[in-house]
């Protein structure tokens, strides 16, 4: 749990990045950080903001008494120029808490984009802009994931914390369903997500553990797109150790 207190102020955290998941770095006890229902905030959306500066490093940085270099090889690393080009790069990721938005938070690691890892440590800021009522942990009802009348051997018994799963989620991962060559789909809610590439990015490489660990994803290309009689939107999520990129767009319906 972060601090939580009513007076202003700002708490920092530094954690050895050997000790920190990428993935989940700006999760913690008062979680959700990001709200993708517009009517919760009026119309609104809140999400985590990703700004990346680029970085370079010093091969002969100036040198004091006692000083030394800690995971960081004997290099010191300088502001730099674009980020895009960079090899080194300091990445901060912004939140505000929706249900509490004198309530913030900002991640900082750098990152080593030819190593993909992190150098040095991860710093944790959160920050309380103005005196008020101490934010509580979002309410979590817990639910045993649930099954559509003509999907009866669908079985998924597991229960799923709406929290972790689908708190920001464009999708109704409640509602799961069977293609019929028995290939796991889930309805798309929000038909933004369609043009919004950084969510797509998110899925499909920053949040595909969450899609295994809650048997959301299929180990085969669908052979038959979802055979409804109504307006929709269906998504179907397959392992990319078991796709050939050949057969993509081949399926029961083809030709395309």
């Amino acid at each position: 749990m972060p601090p939580v207190t009513s007076t202003m102020g700002i708490y920092v955290f530094f954690v050895s990045a050997e000790k920190v998941d990428l993935r989940k770095v700006n999760k913690d006890g008062l979680s959700p950080w990001s709200v993708s229902d517009p009517i919760e905030l009026g119309g609104k959306q809140m999400r985590t903001k990703v700004k990346k500066y680029g970085l370079e490093r010093d091969a002969d940085p100036p040198m004091k008494e006692g000083m030394h270099h800690d995971g960081l090889k004997d290099f010191r690393i300088v502001p730099g120029k674009d980020w895009h080009t960079s090899k080194v790069v300091l990445v901060m990721l912004h939140s505000t808490l929706p249900r509490c938005p004198r309530r913030s938070s900002q991640v900082f690691y750098v990152l080593d984009t030819q190593a993909e890892a992190v150098l040095g440590h991860v710093m944790i800021i959160y920050e309380y802009t103005e005196p008020g009522v101490p934010p509580a942990q979002a309410e979590r009802t817990r639910r045993v994931n649930r099954r559509r009348e003509d999907t009866t051997e669908f079985d998924l018994e597991n229960i799923e914390d709406d929290g972790e799963i689908d708190k920001d989620s464009p999708f109704d991962f409640a509602a799961p369903a069977l293609s019929l060559d028995q290939r796991i789909y889930v309805p798309l809610m929000d038909p933004a997500f369609l043009m919004d590439r950084n969510r797509q990015v998110d899925y499909c490489v920053n949040r595909a553990y969450m899609l295994s660990n809650n048997g959301l994803l299929n180990h085969a290309v669908p052979l038959f797109p979802p055979q409804i009689g109504e307006k929709g939107d269906f998504v179907f999520f397959v392992s990319g150790e078991n796709m050939d990129p050949c057969y993509l767009t081949c399926d029961g319906m083809a030709p395309w």
